[in-house]
């Protein structure tokens, strides 16, 4: 018989730079999926956001959990963008990692507690949590949109969508305060239906990267 052991060697050999291009591959799909996970997670949450927003201007009645599970989406959502624009290591990545745990844990912590009718130390606590899943996303917009302006990461008007609802979020609660005074209180949710629609943009960009890098 022939010993084949020399040929296949170099065989392997031979292969090693496809197989290093195979990684790259398996290495592109894996943040394929990722951009498709946390872009779809911001397309739920700002359409929970949107839902719960239009549930009150037509019923004047909110829907359950809508709101109060939309913040986890919309961290997850976070994440995605802090992969794009965050070296993988470095404490500005950990503290923005630390930051979506808390804003994940917050909101889903804060559905088992009673905000009303509890003890108070559950109620200090349920507050705490609303107060940590509400702001926390807005941090972390705030802290990413500098760089995916600066950066151009994303095309056109889209690169300031970020900032812009970052910076932008508590005015539009205070616009849609007045409106809800001046107008009647369903009328407030308003500027929830603007928030709302500008994670789904958000969602929607992130997703639509995953749908460009496998054309």
């Amino acid at each position: 018989m022939v010993d084949n052991r020399d040929g296949q060697a170099g065989s392997f050999a031979t292969s090693l730079p496809a197989l290093r291009n195979q990684g790259m591959i398996f290495s592109s799909w894996g943040e394929i999926d990722l951009t498709t996970i946390t872009g779809t997670a911001g397309l739920v949450g700002g359409i929970f956001l949107l839902v719960k927003a239009i549930a009150i201007l037509v019923t004047g009645k909110q829907p359950p959990l809508l709101f109060e599970i939309a913040p986890a989406f919309l961290a997850v959502a976070l994440f995605g963008l802090t992969v794009a624009v965050v070296k993988p290591v470095g404490k500005r990545r950990l503290l923005i990692r630390v930051i979506i745990a808390l804003v994940l844990a917050a909101a889903i912590g804060g559905l088992a507690l009673d905000d009303e009718g509890g003890p108070v130390w559950e109620q200090v606590v349920s507050s705490l949590m609303d107060v940590v899943a509400g702001l926390g996303p807005l941090v972390l917009l705030v802290f990413l949109g500098f760089p995916v302006l600066r950066r151009h990461i994303w095309p056109g008007p889209w690169r300031i969508l970020p900032l812009a609802l970052g910076f932008g979020y508590i005015p539009a609660i205070a616009v849609g305060a007045v409106l809800g005074s001046a107008m009647g209180e369903r009328y407030g949710e308003v500027s929830l239906v603007v928030i709302g629609v500008a994670w789904m943009l958000i969602g929607y960009r992130l997703f639509r990267k995953s749908r460009v890098s496998t054309s």
